[in-house]
């Protein structure tokens, strides 16, 4: 089974309370491996961050090649639209790729993995989830109100904040629940 898990993960300044972005570093070693046990040679990673801007840290890229994790700095606001935008963007060239290789590129999985709220007008961030099309999924604390977070209209994961061991094992949980 084919499996693309595109990581969509805010750096924003916010991101260094609570165990978040030491947290999300720490993960990252286990979301490939639990990658590589699901697909074998058929599971691929590619991470996109996003504070103020967004940036494409893994280029989509079979997980077990994955040689070297990033360590993204925190700071900036919290652009959840322009990191969707990026997504639409990359995941359309990405297939493109995967065509042109003689692979078949399913839908891709994402999991938006956040601290809170954007800060980008609601419209913004809605309008660029319009384009998307993928199975989303949301790595989100419970003190962000399910209203809000379902105009994303993404499967809801539980995110755990509070030690950097326990925001990994969350994202990891949420990530191994994004692939199935």
């Amino acid at each position: 089974m084919t499996v693309l898990l595109y990581l969509v993960v805010d750096v924003s300044g916010s991101t260094v309370r609570r165990g978040f972005h030491g947290g999300v570093v720490r993960a990252l070693p286990g979301i490939v491996g639990d990658l590589e046990r699901t697909g074998g040679d058929d599971a691929w990673l590619s991470m996109i961050t996003y504070s103020t801007e967004a940036a494409v840290l893994i280029p989509l890229t079979r997980a077990r090649d994955v040689q070297v994790l990033p360590a993204p700095r925190a700071g900036g606001f919290s652009s959840l639209a322009a990191a969707l935008r990026l997504l639409v963007g990359t995941v359309g060239s990405d297939a493109a790729l995967l065509r042109a290789d003689g692979l078949t590129a399913p839908e891709p999985t994402v999991l938006v993995v956040a601290d809170g709220l954007p800060t980008d007008r609601d419209e913004d961030v809605l309008a660029a989830r319009d384009a998307i099309e993928a199975d989303l999924h949301l790595a989100l604390p419970a003190d962000v109100p399910a209203l809000a977070a379902a105009g994303l209209r993404g499967t809801r994961h539980p995110l755990t904040l509070g030690t950097p061991e326990e925001v990994a094992a969350s994202v990891c949980d949420a990530a191994r629940r994004a692939v199935r």
